[in-house]
């Protein structure tokens, strides 16, 4: 799952820490603005006349922090967050020492670049970020996307963090009483009666959104606005070079976390201001679903029928949502599983539960475990039941006391016993024996059959994708035709595999032949669309899950407990 966050520094610290905890393998990215110029940041912009590298450095640290969480090297961590009155005069000594102390000598020179600008003496350096002296020298010396790659590789975290421009913008705004001239004054309004009302940019270069961010947008299967100061944070990255259009484009499922307590720049303002403020520049919140906290501040969880509006128990400590039950929120939303209230539960198999890849063992018994204590699963599987399905479950050490739909969709399995076969879904066997002397002599490949009392599907296997295309187009589009077999049809299945079947074989006739509601049911599979092996089923029933790979099906498996 590629997902993009849009946020400032510290207001992602809960959704990021979630987001890996449920969903180590996700492919993430955070888009933040570098506009911040208060306290040591500010000082670090004038000096080599750079962006912001506050929100950008929180973010790494927060990287680290969670990527390293088993073997913290707290030298590390101090570099990252501690903050230092420097003695006057001795600056650069100070600095150097801390660092070879941290062992973290490779900074020193970028240490003494700052130091070596003109302006650095015109400054007391008091409670100060050395960390930010050596971002701000970096970025001088070789510019952000370089400087940034260099100190991810070094500390070893992921490269995912994004500038929405590399313009050196600085943030003011107009309030009902007057200008705000810098973004600290922003940050620091706490003046109820004093209300922001726009933003202003002060830029001598055009404006220009980064084509990294936009390529990541387009690209994006989820995106998310997280938590985050709105007037320094949250509406200028979304403002500046229009930024709102290329999400507005976007096709990825959107949502928008709403803060849990008022921030200094918005005391007095609701969720519903904030909804209506974007809303009037131009982003597109009727494809949003907006999630507010029940454990919020009164004013960010208002009503609202102008917007979609999701209500979770998300917890609230010292403003921050609970880690996990964000995640499980916003997946809830993602999966389109608010209400998932549904009597059985309908689950592919293969590249859903299970996976050939030997790195994914540990979430296939995971998987299975869930749906082994859940009486109400049924696997729905066009894998043959005993070479496919059974050696994983045993191998996992499990005895799967569900019911199991398998042998193409044909065949239900109570533990080893076979208790019924869809008729219809079986196929002449001496048309499968044609079939098969013909497919290898002309083709060289080997036909396996699940065939013991019956045939449901005749599996052609591996093949490369063009072997695969051509095969089915062949074999549909002539040789049915050609020698009179009636009935079949050849189709993709798993990624080298071609089944010949019966053309009145479905996933979908197991409601009838099992007697379910469709309208009753949830089905969870990778195939749901362009008329995939699930399609039919997934589409017969009340509400379905296309998941990428097993870890989503371990994470929807989670969150509808």
């Amino acid at each position: 799952m590629r997902a993009v966050v849009i946020s400032g520094g510290s207001g992602n610290d809960a959704l990021l820490k979630g987001l890996y905890a449920m969903y180590p393998q996700i492919n993430l990215s955070i888009i933040v603005n570098a506009y911040d110029d208060g306290k040591s940041t500010g000082v670090c912009r004038m000096i080599t006349d750079t962006l912001g590298v506050s929100d950008i450095r929180k973010n790494h640290s927060r990287l680290y922090q969670i990527s390293h969480f088993k073997s913290l090297n707290g030298n590390v961590v101090q570099f990252f967050d501690a903050r230092f009155d420097l003695p006057k005069g001795n600056e650069l000594n100070f600095v150097c020492k801390k660092l070879s102390e941290w062992e973290l000598d490779f900074f020193a020179p970028y240490a003494c670049s700052f130091f070596a600008n003109e302006k650095a003496l015109d400054f007391e350096y008091t409670n100060f970020s050395i960390a930010n002296i050596v971002y701000s020298a970096m970025y001088q010396v070789m510019g952000y996307t370089k400087a940034n790659d260099m100190i991810c590789e070094k500390f070893d975290i992921p490269n995912v963090v994004l500038l929405n421009s590399f313009e050196n913008v600085t943030l003011g705004a107009q309030t009902n009483k007057g200008v705000l001239y810098n973004e600290a004054s922003i940050v620091d309004l706490a003046n109820e009666d004093k209300k922001i009302e726009s933003l202003i940019y002060d830029s001598e270069t055009p404006v220009a959104i980064n084509p990294v961010v936009i390529d990541t947008l387009e690209n994006a299967d989820m995106i998310i606005i997280s938590c985050g100061t709105f007037w320094s944070s949250i509406l200028p990255t979304l403002e500046y070079g229009g930024l709102y259009r290329a999400i507005n484009k976007a096709k990825g499922f959107k949502l928008w976390v709403m803060n849990n307590e008022q921030d200094k720049d918005s005391y007095g303002v609701g969720s519903n201001e904030f909804l209506k403020v974007t809303s009037d520049l131009g982003l597109d919140l009727s494809k949003f679903v907006i999630l507010e906290n029940n454990d919020a501040h009164e004013t960010l969880r208002e009503k609202s029928e102008d917007y979609d509006i999701a209500y979770y128990n998300m917890g609230n400590v010292r403003g921050k949502h609970l880690p996990m039950e964000l995640a499980k929120a916003i997946f809830k939303e993602y999966f389109g599983l608010r209400e998932c209230r549904y009597e059985h539960i309908l689950m592919d198999f293969d590249n859903t539960i299970s996976s050939k890849n030997v790195a994914d063992t540990h979430i296939v018994v995971e998987n299975l475990m869930e749906i082994a204590a859940r009486p109400n699963i049924q696997i729905v599987s066009g894998n043959d039941y005993k070479t496919a399905i059974l050696p994983v479950i045993k191998q996992c050490g499990l005895d799967l006391p569900n019911n199991v739909w398998a042998d193409a969709s044909s065949v239900l399995y109570v533990g080893d016993n076979k208790k019924f076969v869809v008729k219809k879904h079986l196929i002449n066997k001496n048309a499968i024996k044609f079939l098969a002397k013909y497919i290898y002599g002309n083709f060289g490949v080997v036909g396996d059959v699940n065939n013991d009392d019956y045939i449901s599907c005749y599996k052609i296997k591996p093949l490369s994708a063009l072997e695969r295309s051509l095969l089915i187009k062949h074999l549909n589009g002539y040789v049915f035709k050609a020698y009179g077999i009636k009935g079949l049809k050849a189709i993709p299945a798993g990624r080298t595999t071609v089944d010949i079947v019966a053309k009145k074989n479905s996933k979908a006739n197991i409601f009838v032949a099992y007697k379910l509601d469709p309208n009753k049911c949830l089905y969870i599979g990778d195939e749901t669309e362009d008329y995939g092996n699930d399609y039919e089923i997934a589409h017969a029933c009340a509400h379905y899950v296309r998941v990428a790979n097993v870890y989503e099906t371990n994470i929807v498996l989670k969150v509808m407990k």
